[in-house]
């Protein structure tokens, strides 16, 4: 009974960390991003490149 009672627990947890990794990832990506559009704002000599 214990084992049963356990089992959700635990996958509830790893639920919670994927989904922060989650969510931690996109923020990241975000904040990445953004810096990234500011650089080029900056650079208009580098950004003709493109």
């Amino acid at each position: 009974m214990q084992n049963k009672f356990n089992s959700p627990k635990k996958t509830n947890y790893l639920w919670w960390f994927v989904a922060g990794g989650a969510v931690i990832i996109l923020l990241l990506l975000i904040i990445i991003y953004l810096l990234l559009k500011n650089r080029r704002r900056d650079d208009h000599g580098t950004s003709n490149a493109e």
